[in-house]
């Protein structure tokens, strides 16, 4: 027995748009890391937050269910502890592609390319990003990110600027699309 089978063709152009992304930690992604961290259990060192935690023990609840309380606690309420300068313990922590600079491929610019990218229309994209967390325009833009005392922190890059790596793309390859985010404010 013979099997006839239908076949179409199509002819599709490919076109590969190179998009680079430059700034500081919403460009780069440190909000979402590449393997989000996982909050330690909880340990309140401070006395006033014992007094709230140690309320559910006089009702008789059980260990299990404090320890889900306090979990649940340090959970929903990171804004709290944010705006005090309290820091969560993560283990394990986050991970990000690019540690140093708390690059990630979950960061918002780096998605934004992917919904642009249709290959069944034959465009392609090409997403570099040299955001770095904690750039501002002349520390880290321009030049190196520096500590509080001057010292270099971009030593694995020999301390250049975003504009200093992009310059390696521009002679490589024309690019189609530049995304700059610079300054944002962290509100309290």
């Amino acid at each position: 027995m013979t099997r006839r089978m239908n076949t179409a063709t199509r002819e599709i152009h490919f076109r590969d748009y190179l998009i680079v992304s430059i700034g500081a930690s919403y460009g780069s992604g440190q909000g979402n890391p590449d393997v989000p961290g996982k909050p330690e259990e909880f340990d309140p060192d401070i006395k006033r937050w014992q007094k709230i935690l140690i309320l559910p023990t006089l009702y008789k609840v059980t260990e299990e269910a404090i320890v889900w309380m306090k979990n649940r606690f340090k959970q929903k309420f990171t804004t709290i502890a944010r705006a005090r300068k309290w820091i969560i313990d993560m283990d394990p922590g986050p991970l990000w592609l690019e540690p140093n600079a708390h690059r990630s491929v979950l960061s918002g610019h780096s998605r934004g390319t992917r919904l642009i990218e249709n290959t069944r229309r034959g465009n392609l994209i090409t997403f570099l990003t040299f955001a770095r967390s904690g750039s501002t325009i002349n520390d880290g833009l321009f030049g190196g990110r520096t500590d509080e005392d001057g010292k270099p922190i971009d030593g694995w890059i020999d301390n250049k600027g975003q504009l200093d790596e992009l310059k390696v793309v521009e002679n490589l390859r024309f690019m189609d699309a530049l995304i700059i985010d610079i300054g944002g404010v962290e509100s309290n």
